[in-house]
């Protein structure tokens, strides 16, 4: 047929080939989760004016998310640091229940081991405490605050 419309050829998808070589990192697998080294940080000093307040968290992200691409680590707590920080105090204060809420319904250990992760890579310092309720009761406190390691890589 004269005029006719060809189809285009596919081409065939790659085949996979189990030797390894279709792997993205050449890191060993071993089925655990990567350990971190726990870096020195310093505490931010919060400032008093708003203006100032703005510009030390936008740093402490830029910093954070670095950091945190760096290590190959997830993004998922880091993204929620603006919706939860007291702007007065520069303190996070949710529980881990509504952060694994907030952070697309994850599991409250999930985001434990983050908080823990950023801690370690020096990015959050966390003191636990005890406080009493109107009640008498007593219960226990988490204080995060936001922190910068104290020795970057040469990218950052």
């Amino acid at each position: 047929m004269r005029g006719a419309i060809s189809k285009p050829t596919e081409a065939a998808p790659a085949a996979f080939v189990p030797s390894g070589t279709n792997r993205v990192s050449e890191a060993p697998r071993h089925g655990r989760r990567r350990q971190i080294a726990p870096r020195e940080s310093i505490p931010l000093r919060w400032p008093t004016e708003t203006k100032a307040r703005r510009e030390i968290f936008d740093a402490w992200h830029q910093i954070a998310m670095q950091v945190l691409h760096e290590e190959r680590q997830n993004f998922r707590l880091v993204a929620l640091v603006e919706r939860f920080i007291n702007w007065q105090s520069g303190e996070l204060w949710p529980t881990n229940e509504t952060l694994a809420r907030r952070a697309g319904g994850c599991g409250e250990s999930t985001i434990k081991r983050d908080v823990a992760t950023y801690q370690s890579l020096g990015l959050l310092m966390v003191d636990h405490g005890w406080r009493r309720q109107r009640g008498g009761r007593i219960v226990s406190k988490r204080t995060i605050r936001l922190a910068i390691p104290t020795a970057f890589s040469g990218e950052i």
